[in-house]
């Protein structure tokens, strides 16, 4: 079962976060991870989350996760982010693999159980209404879904369908790595 990392940054200090972003790249891949999403346009498409840069990392498995974000590496790295930015990063486990490359993602916190985020569709649920462990900052709502779309247009009819009223409190598309 995959382990997936959200980050909800909001950079402070540019200079001192371009340090972070040639640091984080190696210390991800040591640990088998991918960017699925690093910083790529976003859209609210529910609620009043306003998201700066988004951050979306998907590992081999949540230990894997947990050991990158506690290795030496990244605690050098992430000493730099939080110097130079602000936000919130959580880890939850996931359902399911990603496609990748090309691909469009939904990010969905419900301030619900989230039962009812359907498909119709098409695209694919990563992380199904699961409870997120907050690492850093704070995460409004219980609970976290993940839903992965090869291509805007699929993103786009899924947000326009009735699925989307489904999502819960609040809900981001953002174009992938």
């Amino acid at each position: 079962m995959p382990g997936y990392v959200v980050a909800d940054v909001t950079v402070t200090d540019p200079e001192t976060y371009a340090d972070y972003r040639a640091l984080t790249p190696g210390s991800i891949a040591a640990f088998d991870g991918r960017f699925l999403v690093r910083g790529g346009e976003h859209e609210v498409i529910a609620g009043g989350w306003t998201p700066g840069r988004l951050v979306l990392l998907e590992f081999d498995s949540l230990a894997r996760a947990a050991a990158w974000y506690d290795s030496p590496a990244y605690v050098e790295a992430r000493a730099i982010r939080q110097s130079a930015s602000t936000g919130s990063l959580v880890m939850v486990a996931g359902d399911g693999a990603a496609k990748g490359e090309g691909c469009v993602y939904a990010i969905v916190r419900h301030g619900s159980d989230g039962s009812g985020l359907a498909l119709s569709t098409g695209g694919r649920t990563l992380v199904s209404a699961r409870v997120p462990e907050v690492k850093e900052g704070a995460w409004s709502g219980a609970r976290l879904s993940v839903l992965e779309f090869d291509d805007r247009a699929a993103a786009a009819a899924w947000r326009d369908a009735a699925d989307a009223g489904q999502s819960g409190s609040e809900a981001v598309l953002v174009e992938g790595a």
